[in-house]
């Protein structure tokens, strides 16, 4: 048989791991190194949280005739916060990733957050090139829109798991590489880890949401404030797990087709 013909039979043989399968994996992960990856997204809500306090303080000088701050100086301030806004969302978003990808080796938090250091760059390139490349195909029709951000999901994972192996764009490229003859698989995957979400998110509001709901009806000044930690609770019990799914069909598919070229 030539040997085209066995790559053929090999690639029929190979499926990407079950929904069961993956959602177990990734509950041991979550599970196992729970402490570490709530952390990561524990420091980077505090980081935004106290920026965001920043920025309504700015908004309440700006008002005082005798603060003597000109709305140049306060533009640039805001500008400056924004990037450090961006940036920590960046780096948290990859520290998170790294966490995930190296949980065999139990990285703290700090640790986590210093090896993603070196990813952030290229991390933020891929992810707005990607984001601009969907919200193209979005703009012509939505199928489109939904096709491309499926064939480029892998490309994050890709930078930080490969990261001296491609450039920005080569990892847009292999990952729809990866994603080729995949494509209704990750999407059923990812339509599964989304029900998965949305069930935990409805009994999180049961038992989050109505407390805090009942707290900010106290006063109209509470309510952003209690909705806001509301919101950063649920984020940062289910970032963590979700970013695990993700990356265990990134594995998968990585096995899949490194098995068809060996």
């Amino acid at each position: 048989m030539s040997e085209e013909g066995k790559r053929s039979m090999n690639t029929e043989k190979k499926k990407l791991t079950g929904c069961r399968d993956l959602f177990t994996s990734s509950w041991n992960l979550y599970k196992d190194r729970f402490w570490d990856l709530i952390s990561i997204g524990l420091i980077s809500t505090l980081v935004l949280f106290l920026f965001q306090g920043l920025f309504i303080l700015l908004g309440n000088v700006k008002h005082i005739p005798s603060a003597g701050v000109s709305a140049v100086a306060l533009g640039i301030v805001n500008f400056a916060a924004i990037l450090v806004v961006i940036l920590v969302t960046i780096w948290a978003s990859a520290a998170m990733l790294v966490a995930v990808s190296k949980s065999d080796e139990s990285l703290s938090a700090v640790e986590a957050y210093r090896r993603a250091w070196v990813f952030v760059g290229k991390y933020f390139w891929v992810s707005i090139l990607a984001a601009l490349i969907v919200i193209s195909g979005t703009i012509l029709l939505v199928i489109p829109g939904i096709y491309l951000a499926i064939g480029l999901s892998m490309a994050p994972l890709i930078v930080i798991n490969e990261f001296d192996e491609v450039t920005i764009v080569s990892a847009l490229k292999k990952s729809r590489e990866y994603v080729n003859g995949y494509w209704w698989a990750v999407l059923g995957r990812f339509m599964f880890l989304l029900l998965v979400l949305l069930g935990i998110g409805i009994l999180l509001g049961i038992f989050l949401f109505l407390p805090l709901t009942f707290l900010a009806a106290m006063g109209p000044q509470f309510n952003a404030i209690f909705r806001g930690i509301g919101n950063a609770i649920v984020d940062i019990l289910l970032t963590p797990f979700s970013t695990a799914f993700w990356f265990m069909i990134y594995a998968g598919l990585k096995q899949i087709k490194q098995s068809q070229v060996s």
